[in-house]
């Protein structure tokens, strides 16, 4: 009730005024009333389906007012619950780390409904930079451990804060096909798909041109070699069914083939092949040790007719002939013509 006289609030069963003293008659009281204004129904700004959406994932919240003295009151759904409450400095952390999109729902105290995040108060930290040096790197990043990434073999490491994610993508850890995810992505993605992309390493193209030149030109070293692919064991059978006397003739073609195959790659040729046999033969064998290890020692210089280098085997090819295994020397020369022919 109100006086009539002074216009102060006194308790319904009151006497006398507590301010002016008056006696409170029933004339002298004046009822308050209060006015209902009808509201006029909200007009829904969703579909059917996005407020059922939404109406399943909200629930009552109430506005946070931590130690701080920041005012938690922001709100918003991921994975299908309501996450927060977080101050607006917060959010645009979120915003700036992708946990907060420009499709999120979002809301705070007072607002009528949920509500995209473009379409709320912070819409306007969605605007993107002009440059990347727009945002110093500790804007950009954040300290909280909650990025993972998958190595070639599938293996998922992690967590690791977005800095830690940026130095192994300088280093070439992560390359842009290694899966990465944090909270708030819905599935794992490709580094390059992320908002990490930026940092990645991008491949070089290949010089198809320079490739095929030299793929062409290893092939045209083995043009003009003249060499002959002959059976080592019907060599060696030849070569004691007539007492020694073939391995003096095989002997002749394995240096002949020899110099073809070093000349046709310009390396230095091992011995006139005539020559050689005639000197094995004034000196009882003899010259055929330094023959052998000359042999393995001039093909170690060159390629095979795949473009791969040749073994050295000099040195195995003179210690067999010293101890009686010249035929075996033979042998492993006869294997590397082959490889050539």
């Amino acid at each position: 009730m109100i006086c009539k006289y002074c216009h102060s609030e006194i308790s319904d069963n009151a006497k006398f005024c507590p301010e002016c003293g008056k006696k409170v008659e029933d004339d002298s009281i004046v009822e308050v009333e209060a006015e209902v204004e009808e509201e006029e129904p909200a007009i829904s700004l969703y579909s059917a389906a996005e407020e059922e959406y939404i109406d399943s994932v909200a629930k009552e919240v109430e506005v946070e007012v931590l130690n701080d003295g920041k005012v938690r009151n922001w709100f918003y759904i991921a994975a299908g619950k309501t996450v927060g409450p977080y101050s607006e400095e917060e959010m645009l952390n979120f915003i700036h780390d992708g946990t907060v999109s420009k499709n999120t729902y979002v809301w705070k105290e007072g607002n009528a409904d949920w509500v995209y995040a473009s379409n709320s108060l912070l819409g306007n930290f969605f605007e993107e930079p002009t440059s990347r040096e727009s945002y110093s790197f500790e804007e950009e990043t954040t300290d909280s451990k909650e990025w993972y990434y998958a190595d070639n073999g599938n293996n998922q490491h992690g967590p690791f804060t977005e800095k830690e994610m940026i130095q192994k993508i300088q280093a070439g850890i992560i390359g842009p096909k290694n899966y990465v995810w944090k909270p708030g992505l819905s599935e794992w993605v490709f580094l390059n798909q992320s908002n990490l992309s930026g940092y990645a390493k991008q491949e070089a193209p290949r010089n198809t041109q320079t490739n095929t030149q030299q793929t062409r030109t290893k092939a045209s070293a083995y043009r003009t070699v003249s060499v002959t692919n002959r059976s080592i064991a019907l060599q060696v059978i030849l070569s004691i069914v007539t007492c020694g006397l073939y391995s003096l003739y095989w002997q002749y073609t394995l240096v002949k083939d020899f110099n073809s195959i070093a000349t046709s790659q310009g390396k230095q040729q091992v011995f006139d092949a005539g020559l050689a046999v005639l000197l094995s033969i004034v000196t009882c064998g003899l010259f055929s040790f330094y023959l052998y290890w000359k042999m393995g020692n001039v093909i170690g210089t060159c390629s095979n007719k795949y473009g791969n280098r040749m073994e050295d085997t000099g040195i195995v090819m003179l210690l067999l002939a010293v101890f009686g295994l010249a035929i075996v020397s033979m042998c492993i020369a006869q294997s590397q013509v082959n490889e050539c022919a």
